[in-house]
């Protein structure tokens, strides 16, 4: 799928056979800005940083027409990047990551962000594709209904 702007937006959506899993892949390439603990920028530009990603991420899977999922979920965020170099800690995308789970609330394909929808929230090393980007692997979660007695 080829948005207005020229980033692409890969979503698959699958079940699996003979399981009740879902699993989503998003794939944004735009390159986020990376953060730490020492960041020494003002909040402008994390909220800037916040509100361009939660907006690009929303119109996209609203294109896309991503079906809602309602179980427990993990997410894996994919860090894509273009060359090795320089080397960037897997977790200076949070604010990408953040923003853009916060879209999937926003659209109604999570019921959430809470520890009650999004048990696990992993950050990937980053990987290196040829662009820059941003991917979540969001995995619907099987649970176990006990039979009452």
């Amino acid at each position: 799928m080829e948005p207005r702007d020229g980033r692409v937006l890969s979503v698959v959506q699958e079940r699996r056979e003979g399981s009740e899993m879902t699993t989503i892949r998003i794939e944004h390439r735009d390159t986020p800005k990376c953060f730490n603990a020492t960041s020494t920028d003002h909040w402008r530009p994390i909220a800037n940083e916040l509100k361009k990603w939660r907006e690009a991420m929303g119109w996209e899977i609203k294109a896309a027409r991503v079906k809602p999922l309602t179980g427990p979920v993990t997410i894996k965020v994919h860090h894509l990047r273009s060359k090795p170099y320089p080397l960037v800690d897997c977790g200076a995308i949070y604010v990408a990551a953040k923003a853009s789970v916060d879209a999937l609330v926003d659209l109604g394909i999570l019921p959430g962000d809470g520890p009650e929808v999004v048990t696990q929230l992993t950050y990937l090393a980053p990987e290196v594709v040829g662009y820059h980007g941003l991917a979540l692997e969001i995995t619907e979660i099987e649970t176990a209904v006990e039979a009452v007695a």
